[in-house]
């Protein structure tokens, strides 16, 4: 279950032994997405960095979680709304793998990432259906659901990488910019916390996605009045049929979810 903003009372029971905390940040880079997973053995995942221009936004949050090293780097897709800030997030931390598609684009942004990634000298990976870690000790697991390795598409969001993050029993999904149809295919089954696809943009969120997953809470990442008109009324519709509550970048800043393996704890920086 998903508490808004205030955790489970403690109780007088004594049963296994107490888990560490997963933090989850999803940060506010305006249009773009980005999120920071600091797992319970300490390890540091970051999902995406926004625009070049939200870089700041990203180092003042990997910053205040006092991240030393980056254990995964994660690019959903070649977007320069997801890998914009990349460059600077390689500039100042170490960083051990990088999991990114295997497809490329052919900007400005994409090169220069590139270019970070070689200078970097660290582990590369593919992100791909099938690939995961596990946290032997910690009871976590990072599951990539999606693309299949078989994937072909000229749409660079199609490549996203569709991620499961369960802890105990509580799960994350972080889906980049795919299809709803993709996460759908993905099959997650339930999760407590949805990071809506595409910035809250109705190809990314609709009522099978939310029947899939089954969310108490869904993110969506974007910036007040962009020209996209996210987030699109039908994906609030399709939210709040589902009986979930819903965060935004936009409304309320930095979101924070906060799992013990047993409960979940979303905390907006403020209301909006």
């Amino acid at each position: 279950p998903v508490q808004d903003s205030t955790p489970a009372p403690a109780t007088n029971e004594d049963p296994e032994p107490e888990l560490g905390d997963m933090t989850v940040t999803f940060i506010d880079v305006g249009q773009g997405d980005s999120t920071l997973v600091e797992l319970p053995d300490g390890k540091t995942m970051l999902v995406d960095a926004g625009e070049a221009s939200a870089s700041g936004n990203v180092l003042d949050a990997l910053d205040k979680a006092d991240v030393d090293t980056i254990d995964y780097l994660v690019a959903t897709h070649p977007h320069a709304d997801h890998i914009g800030g990349m460059e600077a997030v390689l500039a100042a931390y170490d960083v051990d793998e990088i999991w990114m598609p295997d497809v490329s684009e052919t900007t400005q942004t994409y090169e220069g990432f590139l270019d970070a990634v070689e200078a970097e000298n660290c582990t590369v990976r593919q992100t791909v259906a099938g690939e995961s870690v596990t946290g032997d000790d910690d009871g976590y697991d990072i599951d990539v659901l999606s693309p299949p390795a078989d994937m072909q598409s000229d749409d660079m969001n199609r490549w996203s990488a569709i991620i499961r993050v369960t802890y105990g029993d509580t799960s994350l999904l972080l889906t980049g910019d795919a299809d709803a149809s993709q996460i759908v295919e993905a099959n997650p089954g339930h999760v407590d916390v949805l990071k809506a696809s595409h910035h809250g943009s109705e190809t990314g969120t609709n009522t099978e996605v939310m029947a899939t997953t089954m969310p108490d809470a869904v993110v969506m990442s974007y910036a007040e009045g962009n020209d996209y008109g996210h987030p699109d009324q039908s994906v609030l519709d399709a939210v709040n049929a589902a009986g979930a509550k819903a965060y935004s970048t936009a409304a309320n800043g930095n979101v924070t979810m906060v799992s013990d393996g047993k409960t979940v704890t979303v905390t907006p920086d403020h209301e909006g």
